[in-house]
């Protein structure tokens, strides 16, 4: 039995590593992790669409606007909600967006009553994970995610002009280089990469005693020849293991009742 567990053991081991790639999981996105990466990546992007806003209004202040009198600043108040959010299998996210931006005077005067213009807008966007554009922000170097936008009547492309760098009905929404490898993992994940979703040692374990017991669930596929060929031979060896943990006990059984039988001498 010792030798049945380490062989479960060592073979997760193999699948977790080495073979980490060769599996096929079209539920892995359906599981807990997978689940609260995409909603922690849902609050992020909320806040990324905020942020680039800011950034936008404030080169506008200083380009626009005479920065010794009065300028715009943006107001980090105002809300911002992440609808609809849906990760497709050709790696691509789309998504609601709702942002209402509000904009104060600043500058050499304190009248909190001169308020700017206020924007707002809810639109469906969609990006591809895919990125290979990248932009230096501060001192920091962002992936930048080509989002594309439907204008509608609560989508208009003045309003989005207004408040981001775009080129046709599209902007460049800077995202920080963790935040673009996590939205990757998440598209990988949607596509059965059970690496790309974490836990992953503990449900190739699950996938190791689900072969070495010969249950064959298939909810965890190989799909390479190496991979299938370990997982053949975590099978065989299985059958070959619970073979001679049965044929112990059985022999330990009779070997036990052969001495009980034994006619002792008056």
């Amino acid at each position: 039995m010792l030798l049945y567990i380490l062989a479960a053991l060592g073979f997760s081991a193999a699948y977790a590593i080495p073979l980490k790639d060769d599996f096929y999981a079209p539920y892995a996105y359906l599981e807990k992790p997978w689940a609260q990466s995409r909603d922690d990546f849902k609050n992020y992007l909320g806040d990324a669409f905020f942020d680039e806003i800011a950034r936008k209004t404030d080169e506008d202040s200083h380009t626009q606007i005479d920065p010794q009198k009065k300028r715009y600043l943006v107001s980090d108040q105002g809300p911002r909600a992440i609808n609809n959010f849906h990760v497709g299998e050709d790696k691509t996210i789309d998504f609601d967006v709702y942002l209402s931006a509000a904009f104060v005077l600043g500058g050499v005067s304190d009248d909190p009553n001169q308020t700017g213009e206020a924007h707002e807008f809810y639109c469906h966007m969609k990006f591809s994970v895919d990125m290979n554009t990248q932009m230096l922000t501060g001192k920091e170097l962002y992936d930048v995610a080509r989002v594309h936008y439907e204008p509608s009547e609560f989508c208009k492309k003045d309003t989005i002009d207004r408040l981001f760098y775009t080129v046709d009905y599209s902007l460049g929404l800077p995202l920080k280089p963790e935040k673009s490898a996590e939205v990757k993992s998440l598209a990988e994940g949607r596509i059965g990469a059970p690496s790309s979703v974490s836990d992953n040692y503990w449900r190739m374990l699950y996938f190791s005693l689900v072969v070495i017991t010969t249950l064959g669930l298939g909810d965890i596929v190989p799909m390479t020849l190496l991979a299938r060929a370990c997982v053949g031979a975590e099978a065989l060896l299985g059958i070959l293991l619970i073979g001679l943990f049965i044929n112990s006990v059985a022999w330990r059984a009779n070997n036990h009742r052969g001495t009980d039988d034994t006619i002792k001498p008056p």
